[in-house]
């Protein structure tokens, strides 16, 4: 049997141009830490034409995280996980209207053995190999109208505003495109699936063999907002860590940030908010 690899986990938001242009505040928010056996790291991005949704896009994370640092071993059924965390978020969100509470959320988790992520609403899973090779799965829906897990709340002002949701997707449907790259950026494989909107309830992926991989990345949609890059590249450049150690994400993310004021003109910063959070996987004990 290998020796277990030490688990890091980290995260990072920035503000995106068009927020700053408006005065509005980041409405995108990322967390990452361990608890018991589980190393997680969560991301969550607020609806722009919410309420207060610069605190739901918090008040979920943090739901998510009281969820996970008390877990006793790793989540195995979707459904059951958004139970919790929907249980978790409910006295939270209580103080707040409805429309505060509408934003996506997002999350990789893994212990010593496995790993998963989820993804309610928009936005983007990466898994890196050891060798290199890319995988991302990026959700879209279509009309700009995610299914935010605020709907599924028990809350008679969130299901006034469902209906209406409802109502704008019944011809609509979510877009999930998986691409997977070797290590030259070369794409080897690529595919889109379509369901509807309606009914689709949330990205799940698992991995049951930790030995190839290297770390995995849950981004909001902003990863895909930067003019001129798309949302892989978005990610490499995420994924370009020298030390995966402390706050290894933070410091990428900072960087970029530096190099975005440097030089307006050949590296643009997203036009949306950015969040990010990432597990990486290292063979120092």
């Amino acid at each position: 049997m290998s020796p277990a690899r030490a688990l890091q986990a980290d995260s990072g938001f920035v503000i995106g141009r068009s927020h700053q242009d408006t005065a509005k505040p980041c409405q995108d928010y990322a967390l990452a830490g361990h608890g018991g056996a589980l190393a997680w790291a969560l991301v969550s991005d607020g609806c722009s034409t919410g309420g207060l949704t610069d605190i739901g896009a918090r008040l979920w994370v943090h739901a998510a995280r009281q969820v996970l640092t008390a877990a006793t071993a790793l989540p195995d059924d979707l459904g059951r996980l958004h139970e919790q965390v929907q249980a978790h978020a409910r006295p939270l969100l209580q103080p707040f209207a409805a429309e505060d509470a509408y934003a996506t959320l997002g999350l990789v988790v893994g212990d010593g053995e496995r790993a998963r992520a989820a993804l309610w609403g928009d936005g983007l899973v990466a898994a890196l190999s050891t060798s290199g090779e890319l995988q991302c799965w990026e959700v879209h829906y279509a009309l700009n109208a995610p299914r935010y897990p605020a709907y599924d709340a028990a809350c008679d002002a969130v299901a006034a505003h469902l209906a209406r949701w409802q109502q704008l997707v019944r011809d609509s449907e979510v877009c999930i495109q998986h691409l997977r790259c070797d290590a030259a950026g070369r794409v080897l494989d690529q595919h889109t699936g379509r369901r509807a909107a309606a009914t689709h309830p949330g990205l799940w992926l698992a991995w049951d063999d930790l030995a190839p991989l290297q770390a995995l990345l849950v981004c909001t949609d902003g990863v895909a907002s930067t003019p001129g890059r798309t949302a892989l590249d978005s990610v490499r450049e995420l994924l370009q860590v020298r030390n995966p150690n402390g706050q290894f994400l933070r410091r990428r993310l900072g960087a970029l940030a530096r190099s975005w004021r440097r030089n307006p003109g050949q590296a643009q910063a997203p036009v949306d908010d950015l969040g990010a959070a990432a597990l990486w996987w290292s063979d120092r004990p």
